[in-house]
């Protein structure tokens, strides 16, 4: 490995690194031509910070807008974590559902259909500031995760964020509980922590991945739509130092589940550094092992007659 070319004033700047012991950084996005099969619409340009090796990352976009391959990667990482829950509590005793929540809708959305089919008025908050309860919506759902644990001790879930058309932040949660869970009750607490009359929670079928799938696509799609989402927060002005109250850049979280619910983010990732190098391994002994075939193909050919001369 190569010593540094320049003095730039660190002490380590001559350290000779051991392989895998270089501290990389990112200088900026790599210009000119990429590496063969590196998948990534906007790779990063790293170096070392104590000698001269050069690298190349992806870029690890979660926005499909910004990077494609990247973005797949992650709603199938996403996907992963869901479903790693849904395989776990689905095989014990207990019931899993399917939980969809919505925002409060305008004045034209004040009633609900019943499970008889009957309409009835319903008492939830309407007209609410969209804007306002965007910025709200995890302290809501704080607030209801806390009560249906302490109504269903055991609870277990996985959330994640799907943008409506209108902009309003829009819940899916695969939830487990060891005892039935009383729909009922879960719309009654939900009205309280200040979500719309519009919630289902049917149960999920043995072995469905549908809904796993379903929430890993919307996740994707809600790491793009920031901009669509309308967010009431604080506002600093640089120059007056003045805060002010507006709309600001949408700041949420588009996924989260409880301690207990499967894997995480890192095991994933853990899972998928190790499987690429159990791959790795396996080609490296292909490519040894047709050499030592080509080796022992031209060690085996009969050597060539010396013509007599006439």
């Amino acid at each position: 490995m190569a010593a540094a070319a320049t003095v730039t004033g660190d002490i380590h700047a001559w350290r000779q690194c051991a392989p895998g012991e270089c501290r990389m950084h990112v200088v900026g996005y790599l210009r000119g031509p990429r590496p063969d099969g590196l998948d990534c619409d906007s790779p990063l340009r790293v170096v070392c910070r104590y000698c001269d090796v050069v690298g190349v990352w992806r870029c690890s976009n979660h926005r499909e807008s910004r990077c494609k391959p990247c973005a797949g990667r992650y709603r199938r990482r996403v996907l992963k974590v869901a479903d790693s829950g849904r395989r776990r509590w689905g095989s014990q005793p207990g019931f899993l559902y399917f939980l969809t929540l919505t925002a409060p809708g305008d004045d034209r959305m004040h009633r609900r259909q019943e499970p008889d089919g009957s309409w009835v008025d319903c008492d939830c908050s309407v007209g609410a500031d969209l804007a306002a309860w965007n910025a709200s919506h995890s302290s809501r759902w704080n607030r209801l995760r806390t009560a249906l644990r302490k109504q269903y001790p055991g609870l277990e879930f996985w959330r994640g964020i799907e943008v409506q058309r209108r902009g309003a932040l829009h819940d899916h949660a695969l939830v487990y509980s060891p005892v039935a869970v009383s729909e009922a009750e879960v719309r009654r607490l939900a009205r309280l922590a200040g979500f719309g009359h519009e919630m289902h929670m049917p149960p999920v079928k043995p072995g469905s991945r549908r809904e796993a799938y379903y929430v890993a696509k919307y996740v994707a799609k809600a790491c793009d739509s920031r901009s669509d989402v309308p967010w009431l927060g604080e506002r600093v002005d640089t120059r007056t130092g003045e805060v002010t109250v507006g709309e600001v850049e949408a700041r949420y979280r588009t996924w989260s589940m409880s301690r207990q619910w499967g894997l995480t983010m890192a095991d994933v990732r853990a899972e998928a550094a190790a499987y690429a190098a159990v791959c790795r391994e396996r080609e490296e002994a292909a490519s040894l092992d047709r050499a030592l075939e080509a080796l022992a193909g031209l060690l085996a050919e009969p050597e060539p007659q010396a013509e007599r001369s006439g």
